[in-house]
């Protein structure tokens, strides 16, 4: 598996396979089921996730100045009056409840997606320190493991 600066983490059979495997099974599952059961109820589309995904970008944890969390409140109440938008447009067949339910749906996966980066941030945060697959460095540290 080829990680970002050129770190690589080998797949082949070691003591630390267990570990990883457990990890990606666990993240899968959970995945599977609080987002993917949730996109395949809605039948999401693509432009919908693309939505999301932006709206993910903007609900970020980290701390800004009160000036740079008004840019991103404001971005994240576009991004999800567009997703709104773009629902009661491209679903005239739903009533407004069926599209507020759809968008309530929608929306109701972003809390577990964001978890989902967490546990994947700690994990790789383990490797750092433990400098699994050679991935010890400034960019991962300050990446993985530093509170900015």
């Amino acid at each position: 598996m080829l990680f970002p600066h050129g770190f690589k983490y080998s797949l082949s059979k070691t003591k630390d396979e267990h570990d990883f495997n457990e990890f990606l099974q666990n993240l899968i599952d959970y995945l599977h089921r609080h987002v993917v059961k949730a996109f395949r109820e809605a039948q999401i589309t693509l432009e919908e996730y693309s939505f999301l995904k932006t709206l993910i970008l903007f609900s970020g944890v980290i701390p800004l100045t009160d000036a740079g969390n008004e840019v991103v409140l404001r971005a994240r109440r576009k991004y999800a009056a567009l997703l709104s938008e773009y629902i009661a447009t491209t679903r005239p067949d739903l009533t407004l409840d069926e599209q507020t339910a759809r968008l309530s749906l929608l929306f109701s996966t972003i809390p577990h997606m964001m978890h989902a980066s967490e546990y994947d941030n700690a994990y790789c945060g383990k490797m750092v320190m433990m400098n699994m697959g050679n991935l010890s460095g400034t960019l991962s540290y300050d990446l993985h493991i530093r509170k900015f």
